[in-house]
């Protein structure tokens, strides 16, 4: 059914849908016997070669993967990505700096000399990955991951406050290439400044601070801002305020959509959201960015579908704006 809808919209596009209950179970059981409570699903990206049933690639010298987070918006030709210098890893993949590895678990931080990981690092993001799977089986990344997930899980509430994120580090440490803002800009759904990402900002960006009504309110500081969304390919909406969720939070108290830079944007569209100029720039509420490029005719073809819950895709659409009577 997926599949049936996904080529009616993208005519000429071919879509696999890879279903693997055995690599679930497997996972499953590896997450029992660890004693880990997590969805099997968020350690998907770790098992690409597994899921997609890429036998072909012992064989391949040129396999590769993009994998991207399902709240990531396109906004140029991912071929230059797909074809990015690796250095001879297996992966490529985007860190975010409003955190640093030495902000996480004190036990997480004292194995970092084993893996090469400085306290001051940017924790990595995976939102955004490039996977040579020929390197993936050489380098044995599933395997590697694995390993330091058995010996890390049990350090209490390690995985509650940080998911896979460590041993993930842990895995990777300096083997891997670094994806730059280009392809993997992200920010989109933050609530507000890291106290470092803060610091950077505030050197850099003075003059917007007044503008865009950065404020503190008791230790945090709002709105997040996004400069690079201007510039980017690829836009993350990593946090919590999800664009398609933005009826349930907008509005609440100290809940303030992230702003991103949409000089690119079409003039008309600057007005109808309600954009700040500063300067040459123009600033949104990122939200918008994620409903200006999402394709609102497919959405509407889906959500007349009755097969398709019609209240998530209700949440999907931009707000609907109420005619003055």
């Amino acid at each position: 059914m997926i599949r049936n809808m996904l080529q009616s919209s993208f005519v000429g596009a071919r879509f696999e849908i890879h279903v693997q209950p055995t690599l679930q179970d497997r996972i499953n059981g590896f997450l029992q016997v660890s004693g880990l409570h997590m969805n099997s699903f968020s350690l998907a990206a770790f098992y690409l070669e597994d899921y997609l049933g890429l036998e072909y690639t012992k064989y391949s010298t040129g396999a590769r993967v993009l994998y991207l987070d399902t709240d990531v918006v396109v906004q140029g030709d991912v071929a230059d990505l797909y074809n990015i210098d690796l250095s001879g890893h297996a992966l490529a993949f985007g860190r975010d700096c409003s955190q640093h590895f030495g902000q996480l678990d004190s036990d997480i931080v004292g194995l970092g000399d084993f893996a090469g990981i400085r306290k001051g690092t940017c924790v990595f993001d995976k939102g955004v990955m490039v996977a040579d799977l020929k390197k993936w089986q050489e380098q044995r990344v599933t395997s590697h991951f694995e390993s330091w997930m058995a010996s890390t899980a049990k350090i209490p509430d390690l995985y509650t406050r940080h998911n896979s994120l460590p041993p993930w580090m842990l895995a990777f440490g300096r083997r891997h290439q670094v994806l730059d803002e280009t392809w993997h800009c992200s920010g989109g759904g933050r609530r507000h400044f890291s106290r470092f990402a803060w610091s950077h900002f505030r050197l850099k960006s003075k003059s917007l601070k007044e503008s865009l009504g950065i404020s503190r309110h008791s230790a945090e500081v709002l709105p997040f801002v996004a400069p690079c969304s201007d510039t980017a390919k690829i836009f993350h909406f990593d946090g919590p305020l999800k664009p398609w969720q933005q009826e349930s939070w907008e509005g609440k108290q100290h809940e303030r959509a992230a702003m991103c830079s949409a000089s690119r944007t079409e003039p008309l569209a600057w007005e109808a959201v309600g954009a700040v100029r500063v300067g040459e720039a123009r600033f949104v509420k990122c939200a918008w960015l994620w409903h200006l490029q999402t394709t609102v005719t497919l959405l509407r073809n889906l959500r007349s579908n009755p097969q398709m819950n019609k209240k998530v895709l209700d949440k999907a659409l931009p707000p609907r704006r109420r005619r003055k009577t």
